[in-house]
């Protein structure tokens, strides 16, 4: 009966794997896994869905990061202006060309850092450089979001970033 229920688990997390990432999480698969949780020995689908609301908590925090990001930049361009008002006009034009925060530039892109303890990740998933295989906006979301992850695990300590 062990095997049969390890077999079942193994089975149910790719199907739970690729709903809730093609999906996102809904009531369903939640009302499911609570239902039917017995069934799961090593407890991973209900991991999955701890997992993916981490992760999603995570990616509100980068993106309110990322705002704090923005204004501090327009904050400085503010400041910089006030002490430099008759070249205000050409830097203002000479910086907003090359703005790092342009919402134009960036792609809408959510990056989750999902545990490989419990979702069932294929190897070629691990990348060392993702700017070899993957477009530049992508990458640069990609490589943001990393350094974001590595502060807020050092800084918060690990109970954020399980």
């Amino acid at each position: 009966d062990l095997e049969l229920a390890n077999t079942f688990e193994r089975f149910y997390r790719y199907y739970l794997g690729d709903r809730l990432l093609s999906q996102g999480k809904t009531w369903l698969e939640s009302a499911v896994v609570e239902h039917i949780g017995i069934c799961f020995p090593n407890r991973f689908p209900q991991q999955m869905l701890k997992n993916l609301s981490d992760m999603e908590e995570q990616q509100q925090q980068f993106h309110l990061f990322q705002l704090q990001q923005l204004d501090k930049h327009l904050l400085e361009l503010d400041q910089q202006g006030n002490h430099e008002e008759e070249e205000e006009e050409e830097e203002e034009n000479e910086v907003m060309e090359d703005e790092p925060f342009s919402q134009e530039e960036e792609a809408e892109v959510k990056v989750l850092a999902l545990s490989p303890r419990c979702w069932t990740i294929s190897p070629l998933c691990y990348l060392e450089d993702p700017a070899k295989f993957f477009p530049s906006s992508l990458s640069q979301q990609l490589r943001k979001f990393a350094d974001f992850y590595t502060q807020s695990r050092s800084h918060f300590g690990m109970e954020h970033a399980k």
